[in-house]
């Protein structure tokens, strides 16, 4: 029965959901969604349609095969010759079919990190979790292996297997060529600023939503077909080296292009100005500008009915030979804005956000009730839906939903059309600040998050900029989910202060968007008590020209960084070997290197300034969410 039902809990109700009704990726609604028991209601609850089932007893024969493979030693279960070649060990060559594809990973590049690592040896595999059927003839289904390393560290892993006829099950991936998917996320972002006269300055946070992954390090030839050219077998990962310059020379074949943009649709409800669940005409992502040769794209901005309407007309051409998409001020969709990247730095588009209020500082250890998070509804950017959702549309959030990948090259072709399904529901946001109250995350220790957050004790390591590397340790306590990677920010950000959204003199230049892009919510900022609005009319910082006081204009000379390290779960700490990108910047950064230009008709001392610096550790939890528990702090030029 486990198999088969879904159950979804919320404040309003229970809803149960038959997993086996077939719902395949290109299908347009969800066939799966059942029976919602409100509460306090007495109402009768409607059987779930679609009785089918099918046998599912063999996959715990699956889970028994691959723990089998893991009895094998970390130097036998795979044996690599070059980076495109290795041989698996016979008890691990059984386990996926010879076609097996998923997200353009073969089977031994998606399964090197753990068929190569040592703390994988005897690691042990509980039955697989039947999330979704997804095709009955053939029978597949999409399941998540639960497992343990040698050092009790916990992992899911997705996968969609496939019954073969004898009745046994073989993993078969989704068959994507695209490193191109959808997953719920979860942030608990604590925020150490204070500023006392700025009413917008402390963003401390949780919220979920869906976080977008689209690896744009991928060619789209012009015979159709798609090139996802990082497999290394020789690494640990299974993946070629993450450095920037190994990806900044990737060069597409000739005649093939770049991933430059992706357009994201999903399900939503619009009202007048507002909206919930996905915005009508859809998202637009590009790489982010601190990270323009990394694995990820980033939201930029919500689609105007113009550039819905241009895409609308477009045919996808795989081989690249249709026309540009343009529409009126935009003659390449994916440098809509000037630029081929975003400012933003995040993926994730948020569906549901709390503030936090008063709670501990974790670098004096006392409650603190200047760290309170100021009102989400500041919250306005492209990132984020701009009203909660309805009973009704939070239903088809949790019940798989349906999400539309519409891929661009560089020179804004439609070459791909993808749709793809979150399999899951996305929690609540309140279940980050659960998960992080109950120590279920990774947390660093005090220690760690003085060394480089606290800008009050005036050490070396905020005074100057850390790159390569760094030390840190984390704990993780017993049950919780470790951490997998620590991921670090860092941005110096310059603005003129000014009345922002009280500005109602008709200079648009000091006149926010929000009164004619959403008038209700421009009122509400605007009666917001504060003195003044740190950010209004600003940017990221820039560097000075070579022996001049003038600033650079690129998107490469910005003071925006963000990078990270890939870590076990069993592991508490990384140190010099553990090397990284960029750099954290530091206070004299802000104050020397930053060129911070005084506004037309004003003195320098109206620009103010900030440097902000953001260490997170980054788990999984048993159901796919992404969890992200961040620190943050700022310190301000004047």
């Amino acid at each position: 029965m486990l198999d088969h039902i879904s159950l979804t809990v919320r404040p309003e109700g229970v809803t149960l959901a038959n997993k086996m009704a077939v719902t395949s990726e290109s299908q347009v609604s969800t066939a799966a969604t059942g029976s919602t028991i409100n509460k306090n209601s007495n109402a009768a609850v409607t059987p779930i349609s679609n009785a089918s089932v099918t046998q599912t007893a063999g996959l715990d024969e699956l889970a028994a095969k691959v723990q089998d493979c893991f009895t094998v030693s970390s130097a036998q279960r795979l044996v690599v010759s070059d980076a495109q070649n290795g041989t698996l060990h016979s008890k691990c060559a059984d386990l996926a079919l010879p076609n097996y594809l998923h997200n353009g990973t073969t089977f031994k590049m998606r399964w090197a990190a753990a068929l190569k690592s040592s703390t994988m040896d005897g690691s042990t595999y509980l039955p697989p979790v039947v999330r979704l059927r997804i095709s009955e003839s053939p029978e597949r289904l999409a399941i998540n292996f639960n497992f343990q390393d040698n050092q009790g560290a916990g992992y899911t892993r997705p996968e969609i297997v496939e019954k073969q006829p004898d009745g046994t099950w073989k993993l078969y991936g989704n068959q994507r060529k695209f490193n191109a998917y959808s997953e719920s996320s979860l942030i608990y972002y604590d925020d150490l600023a204070v500023s006392t006269t700025y009413n917008n300055v402390n963003s401390s946070h949780v919220e979920s939503g869906l976080r977008f992954l689209i690896d744009p390090r991928t060619f789209l030839n012009t015979d159709g077909s798609v090139t996802y050219p990082v497999m290394d077998l020789t690494q640990a990962g299974g993946y070629a080296t993450g450095s920037a310059s190994y990806y900044a020379n990737l060069t597409p074949p000739t005649d093939s292009k770049k991933i430059g943009c992706v357009v994201i649709t999903g399900p939503g409800e619009v009202d007048g100005f507002k909206w919930a669940g996905f915005p009508t005409n859809g998202i637009l992502l590009k790489p982010p500008t601190a990270s323009d040769v990394q694995d990820y794209m980033a939201i930029d901005r919500v689609l105007t009915d113009a550039a819905r309407a241009a895409i609308a007309a477009a045919t996808p051409s795989p081989s690249g030979t249709s026309s540009p998409v343009a529409f009126p001020g935009v003659g390449n969709i994916c440098r809509w804005g000037g630029s081929p990247t975003t400012n933003s730095s995040s993926p994730n588009y948020v569906t549901d956000i709390e503030a936090l209020g008063q709670r501990k500082n974790v670098l004096t250890g006392a409650m603190d009730s200047a760290i309170a998070g100021r009102d989400v509804a500041w919250n306005t950017g492209a990132r984020y839906a701009r009203k909660a959702a309805s009973n009704d549309l939070k239903k088809v959030l949790d019940s798989n939903p349906l999400i539309q990948m519409e891929i661009f090259d560089t020179d804004g072709r439609l070459r791909h059309v993808i749709k793809t399904r979150y399999l899951g529901e996305i929690p609540p946001a309140k279940m980050a600040e659960i998960y992080v109250n109950s120590d279920k995350v990774s947390k660093f220790n005090t220690a760690s998050l003085a060394k480089y957050l606290d800008f009050a004790s005036g050490g070396a390591d905020t005074q100057n900029d850390v790159s390569g590397s760094m030390t840190a340790q984390w704990t993780t306590a017993p049950g919780a989910f470790g951490a997998d990677r620590i991921n670090l920010y860092s941005e110096i950000y310059r603005s003129q202060p000014g009345a922002g959204i009280r500005n109602t003199s008709g200079n648009a230049a000091l006149t926010s968007s929000l009164w004619t892009s959403d008038p209700d919510l421009a009122t509400y900022l605007s009666g917001l008590p504060g003195t003044n609005f740190f950010w209004w009319n600003g940017n990221f910082a820039n560097q000075y020209a070579s022996g001049t006081t003038a600033c650079k204009t690129t998107a490469s000379t910005l003071f925006i960084n963000t990078t990270g390290v890939n870590v076990g779960r069993s592991t508490t700490s990384i140190n010099s070997s553990n090397t990284f990108d960029g750099s954290l910047w530091g206070v004299n950064s802000l104050t020397n290197n930053a060129c911070i230009p005084a506004p037309a008709s004003n003195t320098p001392s109206d620009y103010n300034a900030y440097v902000l610096r953001e260490m997170s550790t980054r788990t999984y939890t048993d159901t796919n969410t992404r969890l992200y528990y961040i620190v943050s702090n700022r310190k301000f030029l004047r």
